[in-house]
């Protein structure tokens, strides 16, 4: 990243992607399917042909069979089709999530936004969202002080929001280390 040194977290626990044929006329839309037990999101792929179902499972470690069956159980209500294809299952990916924490956000005429600077810990669903934010903030402290120059309007944008980020960051981990 720019030279810029960063710290990586992992998580206790791994997530689970699974990636299923997407039956045909199934919507592209996301869905979050939250229960006690863990959590199941299932996103469209880039192009059509394959639908992703992410999955968290509370408090343990599953087989690929115990995950695929645990996905058409919370699938079957709200998502039969996709649940019926889960039958079909080939492969599951897992993921150990990460929290990214650079160093620095500025180095010689660098500035990292976004999960460059701070990645988020995907579970928290904030990665794009923080990110966003800090595009927009910078747009607008560059705009507001475009006649200053200098290095002072991404300072200010530092200044604001390295505190806010770590903050979050520091919660998000709390929360996990509950879970």
């Amino acid at each position: 990243m720019a030279g810029i040194d960063a710290r990586l977290e992992g998580a206790d626990h791994t997530l689970s992607l699974v990636p299923v044929p997407t039956p045909e006329d199934y919507p592209r839309t996301i869905r979050a399917h939250r229960r006690t037990d863990g959590m199941a999101t299932t996103v469209p792929g880039a192009s059509p042909g394959l639908t992703y179902v992410f999955t968290y499972l509370m408090g343990r470690e599953a087989t690929p069979d115990q995950i695929a069956q645990w996905c058409r159980t919370v699938l079957r209500d709200q998502d039969r089709p996709l649940a019926d294809a889960l039958a079909l299952l080939d492969r599951i990916i897992t993921i150990t999530p990460q929290i990214v924490s650079a160093s620095a956000w500025r180095r010689e005429g660098v500035l990292l936004l976004g999960d460059c600077a701070h990645g988020m810990h995907n579970i928290g669903g904030q990665g794009v969202n923080t990110s966003i934010q800090d595009a927009l903030l910078v747009a607008e402290a560059l705009c507001r002080h475009a006649e200053d120059g200098g290095s002072g309007p991404i300072d200010d944008f530092i200044a604001l929001r390295r505190p806010f980020i770590d903050e979050f960051q520091t919660a998000r981990q709390r929360v996990l280390a509950d879970e």
